[in-house]
């Protein structure tokens, strides 16, 4: 899988778990510490967030990290 894909697929994925657990971007991007924009580039693909990130993400929305990188919900 090539980055874009693979930044496309992660992004789809966090935005679905968002939602899923019924937060908007600011309030999911103030949890974490950091800017929204960072948050939009992630969902959208622009940008793959560092581990570090998505263990947070995994941990604020009480998900397997799997679930953030793999094919779950694609």
């Amino acid at each position: 899988m090539n980055e874009e894909v693979c930044s496309s697929h992660i992004g789809t994925n966090i935005k679905q778990l968002r939602n899923k657990h019924g937060l908007t971007q600011s309030e999911m991007a103030d949890a974490l510490s950091i800017d929204v924009t960072t948050l939009s580039h992630s969902e959208n693909g622009l940008r793959i967030p560092n581990i570090d990130i998505l263990v947070a993400i995994e941990r604020l929305l009480d998900e397997d990290i799997h679930n953030l990188i793999g094919d779950h919900y694609q």
